[in-house]
C-alpha cells in the first residue's frame, strides 16, 4: 500500500499542466523579464546622467569671466545719518573697486619669437624648394622641413606654415607655378646683391690678406657646421692663430685714430662673428 501511494506521488509530480497553468506560468515570466528590463534601464539612465554632470563640472568654461562693474547707490533726502554713512562707504568701496580694475588691466597676451625667413641661411633654402616643387607649396614646404643641420634637433623650417609660404608666393595663370609676389621681388634682389657685394672681397683689416680672410671664415664655418659652440673667446683663438701663421705682419700694423697696434681682441673677434 506504501509503495503504491508513492508511485501515485511521483506520477502526479510529472503530470502535464492545464492550459490556464501555462498561460498564466507565462504571464508572470514575461511580467518578471519586463521588470528587470525597467531596472536596467533606469540603471543605465542614472549613471549616463552622473557621469554627465561630473563631465559638465570639469568643463572649462568658455570665454572671459564677466568684470564686476560697481553700481550707483541712490540715497533718499530723508535718509538718516548712519544709512547716509554706510551707503557712501559702499559707494567708495564699489569706486575703490573700479578704480582697482583700471589701475590693473589685464595681462596682455605676449608675441612668441619671430623668425626671419629672408637671411641668407634660410630663404636660398626656400626659393630652391619652390623651384623644385613649382605646382605644390606642400610639397616644397615637407622637402623643407625635413632638411636637417648638424648639431641641431628637428629642422631650421619647423615653425614654417603654410599660410606664410601662401603670403609670399602666388600661382602665375598661365603656368600654374608658383612664383615670387612683386611686393618681395625687390626685397630679395637687394639682399642678393648685398650678399654678392660682401662676398666679392675680404672685410676690413683682412682687405690685404684675402687669403687668411677665407681660411678664417672657411674654419668657423666648419666648426659651426659640426656642432661647435661658437664665442669669442673659440674665434678669437681661431682668428689669432690663422693670423699668426699667414698674415703676421697684421699684428705690426697700426689702426684707429691712437695709432695703436692692432690686437685680434675678444671685442674684433665678436663682431667679426
Amino acid at each position: 500500500m506504501a509503495l503504491g501511494s508513492r508511485a501515485a506521488t511521483i506520477t502526479r509530480f510529472f503530470s502535464p499542466l492545464s492550459k490556464e497553468e501555462v498561460h498564466e506560468k507565462i504571464k508572470k515570466d514575461s511580467a518578471a523579464w519586463q521588470e528587470e528590463e525597467r531596472n536596467r534601464v533606469a540603471w543605465n539612465e542614472t549613471a549616463k546622467a552622473a557621469k554627465e554632470s561630473a563631465r559638465l563640472a570639469a568643463k572649462r568654461p568658455v570665454g572671459r569671466p564677466k568684470r564686476v562693474r560697481a553700481q550707483a547707490v541712490l540715497v533718499p533726502p530723508n535718509m538718516g545719518a548712519e544709512k547716509q554713512g554706510d551707503a557712501a562707504g559702499a559707494s567708495n568701496a564699489g569706486r575703490s573697486t573700479h578704480n582697482s580694475e583700471q589701475v590693473n588691466p589685464p595681462a596682455k597676451k605676449q608675441r612668441g619669437s619671430y623668425t626671419n625667413w629672408f637671411v641668407q641661411d634660410l630663404w636660398p633654402h626656400i626659393e630652391a624648394a619652390v623651384r623644385q616643387h613649382p605646382k605644390s607649396l606642400y610639397d616644397a614646404l615637407f622637402s623643407l622641413q625635413h632638411i636637417r643641420k648638424p648639431g641641431r634637433i628637428g629642422s631650421p623650417f619647423d615653425k614654417l606654415t603654410m599660410n606664410t609660404m601662401k603670403g609670399w608666393f602666388e600661382r602665375d595663370v598661365q603656368s600654374g607655378h608658383f612664383k615670387l609676389r612683386k611686393k618681395y621681388e625687390e626685397g630679395v634682389a637687394a639682399q642678393k646683391a648685398r650678399v654678392q657685394k660682401g662676398k666679392s672681397g675680404s672685410w676690413g683689416i683682412f682687405k690685404d690678406h684675402p687669403q687668411a680672410f677665407d681660411t678664417i671664415l672657411s674654419t668657423l664655418k666648419g666648426m659651426r657646421d659640426v656642432g661647435q659652440p661658437m664665442d669669442a673667446n673659440v674665434a678669437q683663438t681661431v682668428i689669432l692663430g690663422i693670423v699668426q701663421a699667414l698674415a703676421l705682419e697684421l699684428l705690426l700694423k697700426r689702426t684707429g685714430r691712437g695709432g695703436k697696434l692692432f690686437q685680434v681682441s675678444k671685442r674684433f673677434s665678436r663682431k667679426f662673428l
